[in-house]
């Protein structure tokens, strides 16, 4: 948890900040609607956003060890607030490779 944190920002810094980074990305890379696998990357997507912090196992028993409906809520709360930040700095760690 500290090193994709680490890492990202690492990778962000030696581009040259985040709006460099989006810059230096090849704008055929950023083609969205016309791309011709468009429809197959939008189920993608669909699928990534509805399993947020519900597929991994670990999580998932994580949260059957809850002791009642509060502490289930609140480690649920935590998930979805961590889980896309996460994701967001694996996926610029990734954008920072295609640039470097």
């Amino acid at each position: 948890m500290v090193a994709v944190p680490l890492i990202a920002y690492h990778v962000v810094y030696h581009v040259g900040g985040i709006e460099a980074l989006f810059l230096k990305v090849p704008s055929e890379k950023f083609l969205i609607l016309g791309h011709e696998r468009f429809y197959r990357y939008m189920i993608y997507f669909i699928i990534w956003i509805l399993q947020i912090g519900m597929v991994d196992p670990a999580i998932v028993q994580r949260m059957l060890m809850a002791k009642n409906k509060r502490q289930l809520r609140n480690k649920y709360m935590i998930i979805t607030l961590f889980d896309p930040v996460f994701r967001f700095l694996v996926m610029l760690i990734g954008l920072g490779g295609l640039v470097l």
